[in-house]
């Protein structure tokens, strides 16, 4: 979820299926909402999973099913929660979130809606973030 500090990022897995026969059972919590922000925080992501994503035979399924067959061919998307940001979103610094679009952790069209945040254009073929993205910190970890 957006904040001065985003929310942790959920896992997107795509898995083709490589024979007929089989069958899906989903039991999946938090797909009705997102986790909740902290401190004026946005909301994160919730969790989905998904049967042919982007074709015409796409379909959302739901998070507690039995029996689901699956043919050879079909792709399941299965796409955790997001964490909920902490901290007004309008205190994040616009390099964290050019980092983020540059990193592909969000796309401009989040940045644009979640942050007010409008990338700079690509000038002569250069890179739309002339700037390193932050370091790791060292240092010690938790414990």
């Amino acid at each position: 979820g957006p904040g001065e500090l985003r929310g942790g990022l959920g896992i997107w897995r795509d898995i083709r299926v490589l024979c007929d026969g089989n069958y899906l059972t989903t039991r999946s919590e938090g797909q009705k909402r997102g986790t909740w922000g902290v401190l004026g925080g946005g909301e994160g992501a919730p969790a989905r999973v998904f049967k042919n994503p982007g074709t015409r035979r796409e379909a959302r399924l739901p998070g507690k099913r039995s029996d689901i067959p699956l043919r050879k061919g079909d792709v399941l998307s299965l796409r955790t929660p997001g964490g909920g940001g902490l901290g007004d979103r309008r205190r994040r610094d616009p390099e964290r979130v050019a980092a983020d679009i540059a990193n592909g952790k969000i796309t401009p069209e989040h940045a644009r809606k979640a942050y007010h945040f409008s990338p700079p254009r690509p000038r002569g073929g250069k890179a739309a973030y002339p700037f390193s993205p932050p370091r790791p910190r060292r240092g010690r970890g938790p414990g």
